[in-house]
């Protein structure tokens, strides 16, 4: 009877083991796995080593696009640069380690939070997780006081105005705010804006102002300038820039192009320091013009008969257009609607005004029926372009309407000081100036030789010509005074273009 209790109580202890074990493994079935948060703070960020997949195609670039695919307003929109750094990212990287893959223009900031998968605008759906944005230009204060900022963003986010940090949102988190506040006076501001969207799930990108006494919004497009907008005041000039002898330095103030007939493209630095030749080797260079957003100088070669373009430093020479597009051989003027895609040009053996796309595609007549046509200008800021015919200068608007003789007076070359609402030309041996309307015509400058090619440094107060007759660059006051020498010895210096650095 032993036996059979014993062999009993194994039997109940067996099933009782079998249907804990049964229990278990139930439990682990319908037990669900829950997925991680996205984490909201990082107190320690990890290092960035962990390479990610680049996109299979790069995008090119594409000025003139707004955020949203809206238009820039002429003259306006912020200088944006996108990057794909290579590795996961969990704050801001050093931008000036890397090269931004795509560069544009938008009107203002606005990307409320939106699921990733739909991509960051302007950027399409193949850069989506671990990218960096920086959003660069001027801001204008029309009412100097304390304004009040608010980044809202999703990954982290910047804001430096002036060079000072205003607010620092960085780090991963989801959508939030963070503001700070900053006494302006009144005139433009240097500002930018730096973004990074790490892994999933949201991203977005907003940036709000409050001025004194007024309501919070986003900053609108008609405040928001590209970063070389000249400033609205001449700077006093105990304030100027030092110049140093180390060269190096007065990049901070811009470079000065010009052009010579002996087929050399040169630049130095305003005051003529730093002379080097920039592209060699071209037949009859002429007409310069250069694109500050694109990093982009234009000139024309007679031998050639055409347009070319190349970087800043003389690399990647392009041509754009060849003859007989460009229906002349001698001397072309060029002037470039960076916003609007398009470059104008004209000359005294011509009679229009032609135009195309900046790569040099769709060419066309856009102004016919002229008489010895030296010159062609724009003022984007307003809308207009102001162009010579025989003894007289005329303007338009950019679609041709509100047609109008301004002067009757001839100019060789022309510029525009859109500040002051002014236009400049050269003479013969003078440099002369009027209202934009043609009003209030004055001669600056007189007793020179055979003058063209003038350019403004408005930041600078300066305005820069060159003088075939004695081989120089000059420069002086924008009013006239203080003539000076900054190059000489040139070898027939011809069509003249001021580049401010914005760095």
């Amino acid at each position: 009877m032993f036996k059979n209790v014993q062999t009993q109580f194994l039997i109940v202890l067996l099933g009782c083991i079998l249907s804990f074990a049964s229990c278990k493994r139930m439990e682990r079935v319908l037990t669900p796995v829950m997925p991680e948060p996205e984490p909201t703070e990082v107190v320690e960020p990890p290092e960035m080593v962990e390479t990610v997949e680049p996109p299979v195609e790069m995008m090119p670039v594409n000025e003139g696009i707004g955020i949203f695919e809206t238009n820039v307003m002429p003259g306006h929109g912020l200088l944006t640069e996108a990057y794909y750094p290579g590795v996961k990212l969990s704050q801001i990287p050093d931008f000036e380690t890397l090269t931004p893959f795509r560069t544009f223009l938008v009107a203002n900031i606005d990307v409320p939070a939106r699921n990733y998968t739909e991509g960051f605008p302007a950027l399409g759906v193949d850069v989506l997780e671990d990218f960096a944005i920086r959003l660069r230009g001027k801001l204008k204060i029309e009412t100097a006081g304390t304004y009040n900022f608010t980044l809202s963003s999703d990954d982290g986010s910047k804001l430096y105005i002036d060079g000072n940090l205003v607010i620092d949102h960085d780090g991963l988190h989801g959508m939030s705010n963070k503001s700070g506040s900053v006494t302006l006076s009144a005139g433009l501001h240097p500002v930018e804006v730096q973004y990074f969207q790490g892994p999933r799930v949201t991203i977005g990108l907003q940036w709000f102002w409050q001025p004194p006494d007024g309501t919070e919004e986003i900053v609108p497009p008609e405040v928001l300038y590209p970063p070389d907008t000249p400033v609205m005041e001449t700077p006093v000039m105990e304030e100027a820039p030092i110049m140093s002898a180390d060269p190096e330095l007065h990049l901070t103030v811009g470079k000065i192009y010009w052009t010579q007939t002996n087929g050399v493209l040169r630049r130095a630095n305003p005051d003529g320091s730093n002379l080097e030749d920039v592209v060699t080797e071209l037949g009859y260079a002429s007409g310069l013009a250069v694109d500050r957003t694109a990093g982009k100088v234009y000139w024309v070669d007679h031998a050639l008969n055409g347009i070319q373009r190349a970087n800043l430093d003389g690399s990647n020479i392009e041509n754009l257009v060849s003859a007989p597009d460009t229906q002349s051989p001698a001397d072309l003027a060029l002037a470039l609607d960076v916003n609007g895609g398009k470059m104008y040009w004209t000359g005294h053996a011509m009679t229009s005004v032609r135009r195309a796309n900046l790569d040099g595609s769709n060419v066309e007549d856009f102004i016919t029926g002229l008489t010895n046509p030296n010159s062609v200008i724009l003022d984007v800021p307003r809308g207009k372009i102001y162009w010579t015919s025989g003894n007289s200068v005329h303007r338009a608007n950019l679609d041709l309407s509100d047609t109008e003789e301004i002067l009757t007076d001839f100019a060789y070359h022309m510029a525009i000081h859109a500040e002051q609402e002014q236009v400049y030309w050269t003479r013969g041996g003078q440099v002369r100036r009027a209202n934009l309307d043609g009003s209030g015509e004055e001669i600056l400058i007189t007793g020179l030789g055979q003058l063209g090619g003038i350019e403004l440094d408005t930041l600078g107060g300066k305005m820069y010509w060159r003088d075939w007759s004695t081989d120089k660059i000059q420069r002086a006051n924008i009013d006239g005074s203080n003539l000076e020498d900054v190059v000489t010895g040139v070898h027939n210096p011809d069509f003249i273009s001021f580049l401010y650095d914005y760095q």
